[in-house]
């Protein structure tokens, strides 16, 4: 699977200006060794520090400002797809296995948001709908009780339990299963 990766770089003072800095094919192995995390964890979005900035720095023509910039390291595997995309392909992947937190989504539009700047709110919302309007998940309770209700009454009923989760991160929110169409189309993803 082709893998391209680069360095966001944001400014501290307006983080909604930034740029983006190609890198040459670094191996996964070599990621892992310098961020102290696992292979198969290399492709996530991970944030930089000023001791990465060498590591860098000797792959890169950029100078690397860590005074003035923040940087975030983000890979994309195959083609991009877009952030509600991405957010929907990392709950059906995880739904493979288990059931998923709403806070495991939340976490996913959350570092889709760093990268897009869209709002992780919005994310959230647009993914959770695609995942109902696509047919690839149910949403519900704990012992999987899924939520009886239109798609627009699940969205309105998910938009409250968001909006609780954001306030105190406390517990997982509801659940959310995937349906055998969502099965399918993880497997697809071949991650």
């Amino acid at each position: 699977m082709p893998i391209s990766r680069f360095l966001q770089q944001s400014e501290k003072a307006d983080r909604s200006r930034s740029t983006l800095i190609a890198l040459p094919d670094i191996p996964e192995e070599e990621i892992a060794a310098l961020l102290g995390i696992d292979a198969d964890e290399a492709d996530d979005v991970h944030d930089l520090r000023p001791e990465h900035a060498e590591f860098f720095r000797s792959r890169t023509a950029a100078e690397l400002d860590f005074a003035d910039y923040e940087y975030l390291l983000i890979t994309h595997l195959a083609e991009p797809v877009g952030p509600v995309e991405a957010v929907v392909r990392g709950v059906i992947h995880d739904g493979q296995f288990d059931w998923v937190m709403a806070d495991s989504l939340l976490w996913y539009a959350g570092q889709q948001s760093r990268i897009s700047g869209t709002p992780a709110h919005e994310l959230a919302m647009a993914a959770t709908e695609a995942l109902l309007a696509d047919g690839l998940a149910e949403l519900g309770e704990v012992g999987f009780e899924p939520w009886p209700g239109s798609r627009e009454e699940l969205l309105a009923r998910a938009a409250r339990e968001y909006e609780e989760l954001w306030k105190d991160r406390q517990g997982p929110g509801f659940w959310i299963a995937n349906t055998p169409a969502g099965n399918e189309a993880a497997k697809s993803l071949g991650r």
